[in-house]
């Protein structure tokens, strides 16, 4: 669009409320801004807000500015075009600005901080004296008159300390020195197969030009490099290209606003750079805005090469609109609804928006989508005789036998959970974990279900806790479907595990509507989804040596493994809990972890430690398992102990009747 924000200040020398927003038409060519907007982002933050909208039918000739700004503290002698003012308007310092097209696009935009939604590239530093100051476009030798734009805030603006320089509608329009038109001269009645192309690239005012510049064009896989014949009318440098085999579009265009290249040569204004910036494709000024210019020096048919998901770019989903990626071997033209046809779905409608000149987007919307269960498939239509599918110069679509499909499978409904007794578990259980078997009647987004998803279901003579563990099945067709679960209850009681709604999502993204409740009728029956619990079994445990530890020691820490016969509450094992038989060392300070997490299987170290035996015991009812009953007294045996020694020491002193010196 080339329309930017040419100056602006958040505050002034009034105070605050003292500030404005210049944009500016850095574009040769009128651009018409009714509707457009201008909003604020808040201070380094995400909260947007407009400021003003612009009036309908209002145009920006090239250079031509527009001036906005704060009603109540504006302090500048150029009047406003448009003003605003309420409290919530005001702009923060460590703020952002951003001109925004009637679509809701943002074509510039401008922040004092990283963190704000509004700034480009690197943030200008927050203006805070009460002066009149502003930041504006840098004007250099290599973009004069504010058309300096890099996307980038700190490269593009300089700032303006003491005297700001605001413009407005009514100012005289300072153009920037740009390209206004590029066109050709050549007929483009027919399709071209060969042969050269003649290009017009037409600056807003007189420039010379030194070298050999360049212009690169869109001319199918291979881009196409038209070259620099000469000069006309002072503004209009005239270019050749020579169409080359393999060559193909549908109309032709430069790559991009940046296809014009110096090639080591100069444009220049005055001594000034030309800014090199072409209309963008398609839009006005541009080449195939001017001209309908094809191309086509292929031999092949045209062929689909793929057709791919777009959005949502993955299947399953729940979404209520379909987009399908059609690539063809090359440029292609007629490409209507009427060539493709879609399955599995009723009453929707199909629509085509094209990419590039082999590549469209297919929309399939409405019908029964938003409730649909099922497969929606895309395919060419081969039935289509009235106006086919053909390369810029004639030559028909052939189609694949059978013709390339693409499928998204449509899921608007979360299936079913069940939840029974694991095939190995003992009813009634004396120890945990109790295990359970969770199916999913379909897979599900595997990072949605977790621990915190399950809750204790049981009531009446339920358990108060349980904690729970969550594993996937091993398997083969289980993978993220079946889960194996299980409960470390706190107590004796009823078990049962429960998923409230909403918490567990399909690869749609559909969530369980509905909770899975227990369905037990009586807790203990084989095969349902309750179990009791009836742990009475005191847990034992045992220390040895760990591996690898060396006995005797002179070094610490000194490690044991301590190992509990099952699952212990770890909150009720602390290292308070681990003593020295009465002949062991004295002054030990132990650690504990737990480094599998499976709450049998603990690491224990002296960290520090008096010289002597070390030989940990844990005394009984120390720890408690998950239901509250208390350890044994850990078992003895000749691996539990190490010594720890103080390291040896060697003196070397001269014997009692050794002569010093000594005479031979």
């Amino acid at each position: 669009m080339n329309i930017v924000i040419s100056e602006f200040r958040t505050r002034g020398p009034s105070g605050i409320d003292d500030e404005f927003i210049e944009i500016v038409n850095t574009s040769g060519n009128i651009i018409t801004i009714g509707g457009w907007v201008i909003k604020k982002s808040s201070s380094c933050g995400s909260t947007l807000t407009t400021l003003v909208s612009i009036p309908a039918g209002t145009k920006l000739w090239p250079g031509q500015r527009y001036l906005v700004g704060n009603s109540d503290g504006y302090s500048g002698t150029v009047p406003l075009d448009q003003s605003y003012y309420t409290s919530a308007k005001t702009i923060a310092d460590d703020s952002g600005i951003a001109l925004l097209d009637a679509s809701g696009n943002i074509i510039d935009q401008v922040g004092m901080c990283d963190q704000t939604t509004y700034v480009e590239g690197t943030p200008l530093k927050p203006l805070t004296a009460k002066v009149d100051q502003s930041y504006e476009r840098k004007t250099d030798a290599a973009s004069p008159f504010n058309c300096n734009d890099t996307d980038n805030n700190k490269r593009d603006f300089i700032k303006n300390p003491s005297s700001s320089n605001p413009q407005n509608y009514l100012s005289d329009p300072i153009p920037c020195l740009v390209v206004s038109n590029v066109t050709s001269s050549t007929d483009d009645t027919d399709v071209i197969t060969s042969g050269t192309i003649s290009i017009q690239v037409t600056f807003i005012q007189d420039v010379v030009v030194s070298g050999s510049p360049t212009l690169q064009l869109e001319t199918g896989t291979t881009d196409g490099l038209a070259t620099f014949v000469d000069l006309s009318d002072g503004r209009t440098l005239n270019f050749t290209y020579t169409v080359k085999s393999g060559d193909i579009t549908s109309v032709l265009d430069y790559v991009s606003t940046k296809a014009l290249s110096l090639n080591g040569g100069s444009i220049t204004v005055g001594g000034e750079n030309a800014i090199l910036l072409l209309p963008k494709p398609g839009e006005t000024g541009s080449l195939s805005k001017n001209k309908n210019i094809r191309i086509d020096a292929t031999t092949d048919d045209p062929t689909v090469q793929a057709i791919d998901y777009r959005d949502p770019p993955k299947s399953p989903t729940n979404a209520d609109t379909l987009k399908f990626r059609v690539t063809f071997s090359k440029a292609v033209i007629n490409v209507d609804a009427s060539d493709f046809s879609v399955t599995g779905v009723t009453g929707a409608t199909l629509s085509v928006e094209k990419i590039t000149s082999s590549i469209y987007d297919i929309t399939v919307s409405g019908g029964n989508l938003p409730s649909l269960n099922g497969t929606v498939t895309l395919s060419l239509n081969p039935s289509n005789s009235l106006n086919p599918i053909t390369d810029v110069g004639g030559k028909q679509l052939v189609v694949s036998d059978p013709p390339l499909t693409k499928s998204y499978v449509v899921d608007n409904q979360f299936q079913s959970i069940t939840i029974v007794q694991a095939s190995d578990q003992i009813e009634p259980a004396i120890t945990a974990p109790i295990k359970f078997i969770v199916t999913f009647a379909e897979k599900i987004n595997r990072p949605t279900f977790t621990s915190d998803d399950v809750i204790q279901g049981a009531t009446g003579a339920g358990v108060p806790y349980v904690s729970w563990r969550i594993d996937p099945s091993t398997q083969s067709g289980d993978e993220d479907k079946v889960f194996i679960l299980s409960g470390y209850p706190n107590g004796n009681g009823d078990v049962a595990p429960s998923i409230p709604k909403n918490r567990v999502e399909d690869l749609a993204g559909n969530l369980n509507a509905d909770p899975y409740v227990p369905t037990y009728s009586a807790c203990g029956d084989p095969n349902n989804d309750c179990v009791v619990m009836k742990d009475t079994e005191r847990p034992t445990v045992t220390i040895v040596q760990a591996p690898g530890q060396a006995d005797p020691s002179t070094t610490l820490p000194i490690k044991f493994n301590v190992q509990f016969s099952e699952p212990i509450n770890i909150y009720s094992f602390t290292a308070s809990d681990i003593t020295q038989e009465a002949e062991g060392a004295s002054g030990v300070t132990w650690s504990i972890t737990n480094p599998t997490g499976d709450k049998k299987n603990f690491s224990i170290s002296a960290i520090t430690s008096d010289y002597g035996i070390l030989k940990p015991i844990i005394e009984e009812n120390r720890v408690l398992d998950s239901v509250g009953n208390g350890n044994k007294a850990s078992a003895s045996n000749t691996d539990n102990e190490v010594d720890y020694q103080k390291p040896l020491s060697v003196t070397v002193d001269q014997a009692s009747k050794q002569q010093d010196p000594t005479i031979d």
